[in-house]
């Protein structure tokens, strides 16, 4: 990954503690400003099992920024469209005032993946 100056890229399994603990020390234990996730999951070629496994792990991604992002921070989350996409967006909506689906232009027509601008 390209560096970016004052920028911190943390590249690893959102689930590992160790993870999240390097994290941590990289923001001091402080909170963070905002959280961009460009994460998905190992996809296993069906469609309706990739969203599923995509939505689980948006949801860690949301319990990740409970404990990490400050109040009234933002989150930016690649999402892989399907049927528990709303279900997700409302989720998302108890913690944030809004919650806006955003498609890149780079981002080809057919791929079902859009991120949630939080």
């Amino acid at each position: 990954m390209t560096p970016v100056a004052g920028v911190h890229f943390v590249q690893g399994d959102i689930e590992d503690d160790k993870i999240q603990e390097q994290i941590s020390k990289f923001l001091d234990f402080n909170r963070a400003d905002l959280v961009c996730s460009d994460a998905v999951p190992d996809f296993v070629g069906t469609r309706f099992v990739d969203h599923m496994k995509a939505v689980d792990l948006n949801n860690m991604i949301l319990q990740f920024c409970d404990r990490t992002l400050r109040p009234g921070g933002n989150l930016l989350m690649k999402i892989i469209q399907g049927p528990a996409e709303d279900r997700l967006h409302k989720s998302i909506l108890l913690n944030f005032e809004e919650c806006q689906r955003v498609k890149p232009s780079a981002s080809r027509q057919e791929s079902a993946e859009i991120y949630f601008l939080c």
